[in-house]
């Protein structure tokens, strides 16, 4: 990842991985990117999107609060955009040209950090529109520092992991939480907590022959 910055004339970026964060004093000499997602653009969808072909890889580096879209054949980053994020986790190309991206914000000299919460932004690499599908104005806020994963749902919902809280959540198209899910505390100081989440469409019949215990009830 270093060399793709270096050869893209990016390498202005890295000085972000050197300034220490609002909770920590000290500067960061290791793990300068922490590359935390790679997503390839498929083929079903790249004609929805005017400036990549498909196989171009969408990439996070969260230390230096980058997202790219890049040839790995040829390593030529095609898109990049830094100044909406902070701390990001989890691009998907999501249709109609937009990157969808978990934004945790884990920075509490800008945008007040947990008092504000985590977004989801999107992206139009071909417009270089941007909009904040959440929270909105009627919408409950979430806030994971770090980690994080989001699902764009056929239906128009939203299923947001959010990790450090331990809480599982799915928002409608009109921000209101259809369900959530919080998994039992770890101990009275300490909650676990839920990496992701992912919404699988399964009928009674495709569950039918799955194994459960003699005590389990039948949803």
């Amino acid at each position: 990842m270093l060399d793709v910055l270096y050869a893209n004339n990016l390498q202005r970026y890295i000085a972000k991985a050197y300034q220490p964060q609002a909770d920590d004093s000290t500067p960061r000499t290791t793990d300068l990117l922490h590359l935390n997602d790679v997503e390839p653009l498929p083929a079903s969808m790249a004609d929805e999107y005017p400036l990549f072909d498909a196989g171009d890889l969408v990439v996070s580096l969260r230390k230096v609060d980058l997202v790219f879209v890049f040839d790995p054949d040829t390593e030529t980053v095609k898109w990049h955009t830094s100044d909406p994020l902070i701390m990001q986790h989890d691009p998907d190309f999501i249709g109609d040209g937009w990157i969808g991206i978990y934004d945790n914000s884990k920075h509490f000299g800008a945008r007040g950090g947990m008092l504000q919460g985590s977004r989801i932004v999107a992206v139009q690499p071909h417009t270089d529109s941007v909009e904040i599908r959440l929270p909105t104005p009627t919408s409950e806020p979430f806030y994971t520092q770090a980690q994080g994963k989001w699902q764009q749902l056929p239906n128009g919902n939203i299923l947001l992991a959010e990790s450090k809280s331990g809480r599982v959540a799915e928002v409608a198209p009109d921000r209101q939480t259809v369900w959530e899910w919080i998994i039992e505390p770890y101990s009275d100081s300490k909650v676990s907590r839920v990496m992701t989440a992912v919404r699988h469409d399964l009928r009674p019949e495709d569950v039918s022959s799955w194994p459960c215990s003699s005590t389990d009830t039948p949803q």
